[in-house]
């Protein structure tokens, strides 16, 4: 199984600390976890940023860099162990929208998704994972709702009130 690293900040943070510093950093268990890596992070101003590569994060400079230089509110990432053979397209699925996925495991019946997903949803998707084709599913299935946010396509807003 991969790892999944997510975080949610208040305001502009450095992930660098739990990306490749830390003694169970993403970058210490990609070690047991070397097949491609992915980050996204997100800020207000800028959006998703969205990196990823095949080799094990630990030995890949670009890891580092992108790692190091992580800032922003949320977090996104990921170390693969792999399944079927890395490439690009096979590493963990990111998205440039205002939502982003990563996913853990193995959908077995893809083709039922796949068959779910119209085909607006099914041109965005590039890659070639299970994961890709889910996020699209459920992408799809937040078009169809009917309490999305007008601000954020595809976002449905919630309200509380009172303490958790």
């Amino acid at each position: 199984m991969c790892r999944l690293l997510g975080a949610v900040a208040s305001e502009p943070a450095q992930f660098r600390l739990t990306l490749r510093e830390a003694p169970r950093s993403l970058a210490f268990l990609s070690r047991e976890h070397p097949d491609g890596w992915g980050i996204g992070v997100y800020d207000d101003a800028r959006g998703w940023s969205i990196e990823r590569g095949t080799l094990c994060a630990h030995d890949d400079d670009e890891f580092h860099v992108v790692a190091g230089g992580s800032r922003g509110e949320l977090l996104i990432a990921h170390v693969r162990k792999r399944t079927v053979a890395p490439s690009r397209s096979k590493t963990p699925t990111l998205s440039p929208r205002p939502l982003g996925l990563a996913h853990n495991g193995t959908i077995e019946d893809i083709e039922w998704v796949r068959d779910q997903i119209p085909a607006s949803r099914l041109a965005q998707v590039r890659g070639e994972t299970d994961s890709e084709l889910f996020f699209a599913f459920l992408l799809a299935r937040l078009d169809r709702s009917p309490e999305r946010s007008p601000a954020r396509p595809g976002l449905r807003t919630v309200r509380s009130s009172g303490a958790a």
